[in-house]
């Protein structure tokens, strides 16, 4: 299995919010984009090969999403499950 991270965004369920969280996690090779909605907004998570991606590239992504206006929450953590969707 190979080495990949998870980015994982809490934001206002909102079409403005979520296209702009969305193109900003395809700024990276983003894999298995997922959307899932809360009573609370919406979660949105994106898994990165670290291969494809250096860890301060994508770190910086995080950082410009933090940034949005709209945004709860923005994490990045280490991916323990398997990249589903092929390079």
């Amino acid at each position: 299995m190979e080495a990949s991270v998870n980015i994982r965004v809490e934001c206002n369920d909102n079409p403005g919010v979520r296209q702009t969280v969305l193109q900003m996690l395809r700024q990276a090779k983003a894999r298995d984009v997922t959307e899932n909605k809360q009573t609370s907004g919406l979660e949105i998570r994106a898994s990165y090969y670290l291969e494809d991606n250096r860890p301060d590239k994508l770190g910086e992504i995080a950082d410009l999403i933090r940034m949005q206006s709209g945004v709860f929450l923005v994490e990045m953590m280490e991916n323990h499950n398997l990249v589903k969707q092929v390079r």
